[in-house]
């Protein structure tokens, strides 16, 4: 069985030695082997490797992420393609 601060340390590790999170805001906290990853990341693809890094710790009972990926700003171009039209 894994302490949680070996745990903290692993997941640490996994992240900072993954070249695509290099930039992620994130928080870690562990309590009896629940461990919850929460801030903001980039892109939902930097999310999925948050969520494959900390997967690759072993001792991890449950594993909660509350991270967000910033989204892409729409243009007035993308709001109107999107928006339906009403003729009367």
């Amino acid at each position: 069985m894994h302490t949680d601060s070996e745990i903290f340390q692993a997941i640490v590790t996994e992240i900072t030695n993954s070249p695509v999170l290099r930039y992620a805001k994130l928080n870690l906290h562990i309590q009896d082997g629940i461990v919850t990853i929460s801030g903001r990341v980039n892109s939902f693809a930097e999310r999925k490797a948050v969520e494959r890094a900390a997967r690759r710790v072993s001792g991890i009972g449950t594993l909660i992420l509350e991270i967000g990926a910033a989204a892409v700003p729409l243009t007035v171009a993308d709001f109107s393609l999107a928006t339906p039209k009403v003729t009367a």
